[in-house]
């Protein structure tokens, strides 16, 4: 018995609780009132993000070298802070306001900054860099302004661009695009001299994104709803797909098929170039998603308010499926299997058609299939949520669910599953490899002694 006891105290001595690696998770401790607008990486390890506490005029840049892990703040400047563009792991720009347009510098990784253009009539909304020389920066009343000395000078380009300039992307040194937030996109194709415009039905437009010379997106939104705009001409002409319950603020693609978009507490997920949009859950706390960036298609990251970036390694993906043709007469949640597990293990569940809202009022659903309102999710020792595993609405069935712990740390979580008139809890425990040696080669000490 004694030995049992010993073997246990040391297995759970190495346990170490931190956020489960899969679907989207935390990698930030959040921070009251930071807005986080932009985020962006410049390698596969180091990444920033800016962001500022209006209450306060306090701009900060967030930096993490570690792949997301962990996250470092850098106060900047009594200054709103509102678009980053870094053209390598050192060299840095931040557009914003103090109080009024500023643009700054960085060439030691966001560390110390340089004011490089101070005083402009405007606010800044973006920044934008062809090379370490060639860069465009746009705001506030039709403001664009242009470097080609690496922000040493920058050259106000008036034209025929009206509003607020919300985002600038440039394929070459002469072709370009900028969004204005109220209806327009405007492309140039002499470096800024000139502006073609483009209307877009009373949409109000956030950011643009260029998968080849060719095919581009941007997202906009109207009256609560969201719209995708594409192009397959380098912007000659658009078309937007149907609109969304949703409204989105960044969008990214990793290819010409796969793209996400994120905004109000939400993140969308198309694989089809952007026709259908699948809907994820990062979290179940309310925020507002800013900015979202892609390294590759399983490892992204989001940014929003109250300082909080979401991390994911498996493109957001939550894996549940039906497994039986079994109609379950009652819910149950099962142990997963196997338990303690090492990387993968399954959970597996039953869902019945009890507490299905039309059964309650009696509203007939036409011969519909009736679903459920199932939740799924795994927390730490403190009660802390750590990741939906499902949060949807499912026919009665057998469903599995996979839950890869990817390099996530030995411990011991607890999964819960919660439909409106059911509630079970269980545990599961992580071990990992290294630990699973260790704890073998204790017992065969004890077993010695």
């Amino acid at each position: 018995m004694k030995k049992i006891i010993f073997i246990f105290v040391v297995i759970f001595c190495l346990f170490n609780i931190t956020q489960a690696q899969t679907g989207w998770f935390s990698v930030t401790t959040p921070i009251n009132n930071l807005e986080l607008r932009q985020i962006q990486f410049t390698s596969e390890n180091t990444g920033y993000a800016i962001g500022d506490i209006m209450l306060y005029d306090s701009c900060y840049l967030m930096k993490t070298t570690n792949g997301g892990r962990n996250w470092q703040s850098i106060f900047i400047d009594s200054l709103w802070g509102s678009s980053i563009f870094f053209i390598d792991n050192n060299t840095g720009f931040i557009a914003g306001q103090n109080p009024s347009g500023i643009i700054m510098k960085t060439t030691n990784g966001g560390f110390n900054w340089i004011k490089q253009a101070e005083g402009f009539a405007t606010c800044f909304y973006t920044v934008f860099f062809l090379d370490h020389n060639t860069g465009y920066a746009g705001g506030r009343w039709e403001t664009v302004v242009k470097t080609t000395n690496g922000g040493n000078n920058w050259i106000s380009k008036p034209g025929t661009l009206t509003g607020h300039i919300r985002d600038i992307y440039f394929l070459n040194a002469d072709t370009g695009f900028a969004v204005v937030h109220a209806n327009t996109i405007n492309k140039t194709t002499n470096g800024g001299d000139n502006w073609i415009q483009y209307y877009g039905n009373g949409h109000i437009f956030y950011r643009i994104t260029f998968v080849n010379n060719n095919t581009g997106y941007l997202c906009s939104e109207r009256s609560g709803y969201s719209f995708v705009y594409k192009t397959t001409n380098t912007g000659e002409n658009w078309m937007y797909s149907d609109s969304i319950q949703a409204r989105f603020f960044s969008i990214y693609f990793l290819n010409l098929n796969a793209g996400y978009a994120c905004g109000d507490d939400w993140v969308y997920k198309t694989t089809d170039a952007g026709i259908n949009w699948i809907m994820q859950t990062p979290s179940s706390i309310y925020h507002s998603w800013n900015s979202i960036y892609f390294l590759n298609e399983n490892t992204g990251f989001i940014a929003g308010n109250n300082g909080v970036i979401m991390k994911t390694t498996n493109g957001g993906n939550v894996f549940v499926k039906n497994i039986s043709t079994e109609i379950p007469s009652a819910f149950s949640l099962e142990q997963n299997y196997p338990n303690p597990f090492n990387a993968v293990t399954r959970i597996k569940f039953k869902v019945t058609s009890e507490g299905d809202r039309s059964q309650k009022t009696g509203v007939s659903l036409g011969g519909r299939s009736q679903k459920t309102g199932v939740r799924l999710k795994v927390y730490d020792l403190n009660g802390r949520e750590i990741r939906t595993l499902v949060n949807e609405r499912l026919e009665a069935g057998v469903y599995e669910v996979r839950f890869d712990s990817g390099d996530l740390p030995s411990g011991i979580y607890f999964y819960r599953m919660q439909t409106e008139n059911f509630i079970s809890t269980k545990k599961l425990i992580l071990l990992t490899q290294v630990d699973r040696l260790t704890v073998k080669l204790l017992i065969n000490i004890v077993n010695f002694v």
